[in-house]
């Protein structure tokens, strides 16, 4: 078991010193989550303030720690890994992989940890910028417990569908669409832009005024009811905001909780079943350009 860590472990160390070879990256990663953080907090602070610091029973304290929070839980757990696997899809160098006397699947979770690990010098200035600038407050340990499992969930759901979406690209070459495809469907319906409560806090009570004249107030609440409904089908918000949301308190009790983490586990193991299956297939059926 020691012999097999070490080995699969080696991948994960050319991780660590492939970012740190390229240390210029790492720095513009770093700004741009900040750059991104920030400018939703800008952006939040006028919408709560524009309705006397509380909008749809939420505070602006609350939601600006929801948004810091949220950039800490994304650097941990977020997973790219599915351009790793379509690179070497594409250039054929996943058949020299394949014929090693390797796991191909156990090779790219090594890479995927060893880079996260390196990742973490970079979250020391997330934080602190994170606690300054939004005042995230502490929170209690069994709520801290909650949050840290819930990371763990998120970065492990975040990995599987990342390694599901890779093993796709043997079938599907041109990846950039898929790639395209989960960011969009990630921004709308994993809570980073707008919090789900918000979704069904609008469904439930409408909107005050409405930016586009023709839209009635009938529909846009039934389009956002639909969109949190949507949120709930999907695994995005499970690798955003479940954890967020607990630690900010728009998650809370024991139910909540209780659910939140039930569906984390849910796709933990529907993920896990589907990559199996999925990875048989592509077994009997590849195409390895330039292999």
């Amino acid at each position: 078991m020691i012999n097999e860590i070490k080995k699969y472990w080696a991948f994960g160390e050319n991780s660590i010193k492939e970012q740190y070879a390229y240390k210029l990256r790492s720095f513009i990663w770093t700004v741009f989550f900040t750059l991104n953080m920030l400018i939703q907090y800008f952006v939040w602070k006028a919408v709560f303030e524009s309705n006397n610091g509380v909008f749809y029973n939420i505070s602006l304290k609350q939601y600006i720690s929801y948004i810091g929070i949220g950039l800490i839980v994304t650097t941990l757990s977020l997973s790219y890994q599915y351009l790793f696997i379509a690179g070497e899809v594409r250039n054929g160098n996943v058949a020299m992989s394949l014929i090693k006397p390797i796991s191909f699947n156990r090779l790219v979770f090594a890479k995927h940890v060893g880079w996260k690990v390196g990742e973490l010098i970079n979250l020391i200035p997330i934080v602190i910028i994170v606690f300054f600038v939004t005042g995230a407050n502490t929170v209690s340990p069994l709520v801290f417990f909650e949050f840290a499992l819930s990371v763990v969930f998120a970065f492990i759901i975040s990995y599987l569908f990342s390694y599901l979406l890779g093993i796709l690209t043997f079938w599907i070459t041109n990846y950039w669409g898929l790639h395209l495809l989960r960011l969009s469907l990630s921004i709308i319906f994993s809570g980073q832009v707008i919090a789900i409560p918000i979704y069904f806090k609008i469904g439930e009570g409408g909107m005050t005024s409405i930016p586009i004249p023709f839209l009635s107030s009938d529909f846009v609440a039934v389009f956002f009811k639909m969109l949190g409904f949507i949120s709930y089908i999907l695994p995005f918000q499970t690798m955003y905001f479940t954890p967020t949301g607990i630690y900010t308190g728009l998650i809370s009790g024991e139910q909540q909780v209780f659910f939140h983490l039930f569906l984390q586990a849910f796709w933990i193991v529907f993920l896990y079943l589907l990559i199996k299956f999925v990875w048989k297939k592509v077994q009997n059926d590849i195409t390895i350009l330039g292999g």
